[in-house]
């Protein structure tokens, strides 16, 4: 059941959809990167035409990376408020990003395989899902219940029932792990992108049976994938799984869209810079692939 759905149940209004440009550059951006781990490393030595020639393929990555930051440091120059619900969604954007680039270039069978004693990458991925959407669920309750006031439950029973000893579901694919992450993101985006300090982020929560505010929680989203994405990387070298160099230079690229990204949530209109740094990259992916074959 989605977060939206989950919180008809507990009468809270449901998030603000995401734009459609996030949605559109989140894609075409993956593909993007989908394309350059399509380029052995053999291929990287190769001379690249840009402005006339002089440099190799290898370079191409860097140019991406270079056109995403220098995207990142425009918006960041642009000074545009935003609330600190929109800077903390903001930091678990980047650090999801960080956890696509380590997942594009594994199979579903790669994904499924549990080494002795450990999960799987499906198994931790379908944890930090549940642990995502628990988090943005008890935060949007103590929101909600700070500004309801009179006797309202720090946790509501239906909440308590509904997670108590559920065990979390396993997406079939990758590629559905990591759009149900996207979709908890944007979820997440929706519900707490505008909160400021009063009343939001100091309103008092629970987390594990500590007293703790909502600007703990929302914290606690970013800090949770950075846990696991460590978890996916251990679990990579058991597997036997060594990231090639295009790997990593593909992990880095996501890694800077995240930041992109992540200094968007809660700029109303997106800015077009989103759009056209990924129709760069995109230009350049093009250039190198038909080049590589």
């Amino acid at each position: 059941m989605s977060i939206a759905a989950r919180l008809a149940e507990l009468g809270i209004e449901p998030p603000t959809p995401v734009a459609p440009e996030v949605v559109a550059a989140r894609v075409a951006f993956d593909e993007a990167l989908r394309g350059l781990l399509r380029i052995g490393d053999d291929n990287l030595v190769r001379p690249w035409a840009w402005r006339g020639g002089g440099v190799s393929v290898r370079y191409c990555f860097y140019r991406c990376y270079e056109l995403i930051e220098a995207a990142t440091a425009a918006v960041e120059a642009a000074g545009a408020a935003r609330p600190e619900g929109a800077r903390i969604v903001g930091q678990a954007t980047a650090a999801t990003w960080d956890l696509h680039g380590l997942l594009l270039a594994e199979t579903d069978a790669e994904a499924a395989r549990a080494p002795d004693g450990d999960w799987s990458i499906l198994q931790t991925l379908a944890h930090i899902q549940f642990g995502q959407e628990s988090f943005s669920l008890g935060a949007a309750w103590a929101v909600h219940r700070q500004r309801a006031g009179g006797d309202v439950p720090v946790v509501p029973e239906a909440l308590r029932q509904s997670r108590s000893g559920f065990a979390p579901a396993q997406s079939a694919s990758l590629a559905e792990a990591r759009r149900e992450l996207d979709e908890a993101l944007d979820e997440a985006a929706g519900l707490f992108a505008t909160l400021g300090d009063e009343p939001g982020l100091r309103a008092p929560a629970m987390w594990s049976g500590f007293e703790v505010t909502v600007r703990f929680r929302l914290g606690r989203m970013a800090s949770h994938l950075r846990e696991h994405t460590i978890q996916v990387e251990k679990t990579l070298v058991l597997l036997g799984r060594a990231p090639s160099e295009v790997e990593r230079m593909v992990r880095s690229l996501a890694g800077a869209y995240g930041r992109l990204a992540g200094v968007c949530v809660g700029l109303a209109p997106v800015p077009g810079v989103l759009a056209e740094s990924v129709e760069q990259v995109r230009s350049h992916v093009r250039e190198v692939t038909d080049l590589v074959g």
